[in-house]
């Protein structure tokens, strides 16, 4: 009797306590064509002499990268990098993927009855919102079906537009109840067990399968499992592990924050003619310092962040799973394959991102009602085939053992892995990347998504402190504009607030020059916007009836009722300081006729915005086109002015 389509059971003596059952769908060529119309990502092969700067390489490849969202890169012989599987030093934590179900969730919302929206909208009187504090704006207060604490509709994460018909639960209860969407905690393991039970389950998988087990074969079967959905196919996946912790395929840093040299990431010497080509080489492709070689922005950092600046380690077994997503604040992302099987990678072009998620909002309407921001979540897998019939490019890239696969800003990707395999990934950040970064700090306003960083600090540090001596003068001409974007943009802002709160508004320093690691009597220090989560460095506006509560300068006519007087403003540093800032960066950069081009952004990066900006005159033109895409300005052709120093 064939073994298509038998069930099977897998019990190991690694895990007693998960039980994964599975079944191996019929090969069918009448249907399983499609997988080979996926085009594939582009495959470069860098010179050893291309390939001793890493970011200076992939800055010459961006018009390729943009253009597929990923690519691969497979290094040049005589580069020496990490050799066989990696010393993890703990048991690791892993996550319990159901593949079967990653076009499934479990529903967060209890069967809907009809007119319960009523009754929740009902004797909200003296109910206050769980989120803000604020008992204001009845209409739109949710009351929970099961604790009945209050929530306004624009103080959820993500906020509602509407209040939603039926019984509605809060965030906290449907955590509680075991109902919210994502994936199950599985065992710990020590690096040997895991691969034992891995590799028993892929062999018990395929039992009994004639002829060699293909690419192809894995991931048209991955596929099936996903859109067919007859069994419940359960893996396991060792994700997101700090690589400080449980250590790293590549040299490691000690204490004094110095990287010993070794031969992972060593090329041939004879191209190395003097100190500043060694120091490259040792500095390399070592992901544990990929974010801070020279030109990345991320190295104005003050202090590590893990999965951005410390490497995240990955084991995977078949089928583990990295559903769509694209990077915290679209970041560029390197990753590298130390050993083991291969990891199949989907991309789409960051230009596309808005096309992508229109189709996964069509394909999982019900879901998106009530998680606007599913697409963050990390939790959702769709089939190539539905994104490329409705018009979305889609490029693939196999990734095997002493390969790296780059992401470029913006473009989404997901993938899967075809046995046992120990990756290593890091992000990264070219000045190219600055439009991207802001376009993803407004699109978490949208949603009231946390970011990882302040934006705007990661750019004045770039502008003031010794990472400006490390960037050439197209990278610095990066950081200006960006800087003279938010420079007009905070001008516009802090001009309108003293328009509209003529009447005796108290004025605050915060601590001058310190930064948000500065003193801990800063008030901005570690703060968010309580409307939209936007962190502030800049400004931001308070009020004596309720101190504890901020908001940024955009939400200023959200704070509370109160009369302007009571209001608070606190501001790091004055307008005329940032301006000076800026003059002195120009100056450094003297290239009165350098033009910046910026990728193009989606057009609605500041629709908020957009209507409170100026239309005419040349102080505002460099800041209405970087809104919408469209920036290209020289350098030094104007004279900023400064009209109001606050």
């Amino acid at each position: 009797q064939s073994t298509w389509g038998r069930t099977r059971l897998l019990k190991g003596n690694c895990s007693q306590s998960e039980t994964m059952t599975f079944e191996v769908s019929p090969p069918d060529p009448a249907i399983d064509g499609w997988i080979d119309t996926i085009p594939e990502a582009p495959v470069l092969r860098p010179s050893l002499e291309e390939f001793q700067n890493p970011l200076k390489y992939i800055q010459q490849i961006v018009p390729i990268g943009q253009r597929t969202g990923i690519v691969k890169i497979i290094p040049p012989e005589g580069w020496d990098g990490p050799h066989g599987m990696p010393e993890v030093k703990l048991r690791f934590p892993t996550r319990l993927q159901n593949i079967s179900k990653l076009q499934q969730f479990r529903n967060p919302n209890k069967p809907r009855r009809s007119g319960s929206s009523t009754r929740r909208q009902a004797s909200v009187d003296h109910v206050m919102c769980e989120v803000c504090g604020g008992g204001s704006h009845e209409e739109v207060m949710l009351l929970c079906d099961q604790c009945g604490g209050g929530h306004h509709i624009f103080c959820l994460v993500p906020p509602l537009t509407e209040v939603p018909e039926g019984d509605w639960q809060c965030t906290w209860c449907r955590q509680q109840n075991g109902e919210d969407i994502g994936f199950d905690d599985g065992k710990k393991y020590s690096l040997e067990d895991f691969t034992r039970l891995a590799t028993l389950f892929k062999e018990r998988y395929f039992e009994g399968r004639e002829g060699p087990l293909t690419l192809r074969d894995v991931e048209l079967e991955f596929w099936k499992i996903i859109d067919h959905r007859a069994r419940e196919v359960e893996v396991l996946y060792g994700s997101d592990l700090n690589a400080n912790t449980y250590g790293s395929g590549f040299t490691p840093c000690d204490g004094s924050g110095e990287f010993e040299i070794c031969s992972h990431f060593l090329v041939d010497n004879s191209l190395l003619e003097n100190d500043e080509a060694k120091e490259n080489r040792n500095m390399g492709w070592n992901l544990n310092q990929f974010a801070r070689l020279n030109g990345s922005l991320l190295v104005g950092f003050p202090h590590d962040i893990t999965g951005i600046t410390v490497p995240w380690l990955y084991v995977g077994m078949i089928f583990s799973s990295f559903c769509w997503h694209n990077e915290d604040h679209f970041f560029y992302s390197i990753s590298y394959n130390h050993t083991g099987g291969a990891k199949t990678w989907y991309g789409v072009p960051g230009s596309n991102a808005d096309q992508f998620e229109q189709v996964m909002r069509q394909s999982f309407p019900d879901v998106f009602l009530a998680h606007p921001d599913l697409h963050y979540q990390i939790v959702t897998m769709l089939s190539p085939r539905v994104l490329m019939k409705q018009g979305v490019p889609v490029y693939r890239a196999h990734h095997m053992p002493g390969e790296f696969v780059v992401t470029f800003p913006a473009a989404y990707h997901a993938g899967f892995s075809h046995d046992v395999n120990f990756t290593e990934a890091v992000n990264f950040a070219t000045p190219d990347w600055l439009p991207w970064g802001f376009e993803a700090v407004q699109r978490y306003r949208k949603f009231r998504r946390l970011p990882v960083f302040s934006h705007e600090e990661l750019v004045w540090t770039c502008c003031t402190s010794n990472v400006r001596t490390q960037l050439d003068t197209q990278m610095l001409n990066f950081v200006i504009a960006e800087m003279k974007h938010i420079y007009e943009t905070e001008k516009i802002l802090r001009s309108r607030l003293r328009q509209a709160q003529r009447a005796g508004m108290l004025l605050v320093r915060c601590t001058a020059g310190q930064g948000v690691h500065g003193p801990t009597n800063d008030t901005l220090k570690d703060r968010n916007c309580v409307i939209c989560n936007y962190q502030l460095f800049f400004s931001g506006l308070t009020c004596e009836c309720s101190p504890d509560k901020i908001v940024c300068l955009n939400h200023a006519d959200q704070l509370c009722a109160c009369p302007a007087f009571k209001h608070c403003l606190f501001i790091r540093h004055t307008l005329q300081e940032i301006d000076q800032v800026l003059s002195q960066a120009e100056h450094e950069a003297v290239r009165p006729t350098t033009t910046i081009k910026f990728p193009r952004q989606t057009d609605n990066i500041a629709d908020s915005y957009a209507s409170d900006l100026p239309r005419q005159g040349t102080e505002f033109d460099t800041i209405n086109a970087k809104m919408f895409g469209l920036l290209s300005c020289k350098r030094n052709t104007r004279k900023r002015k400064c009209e109001i120093d606050v």
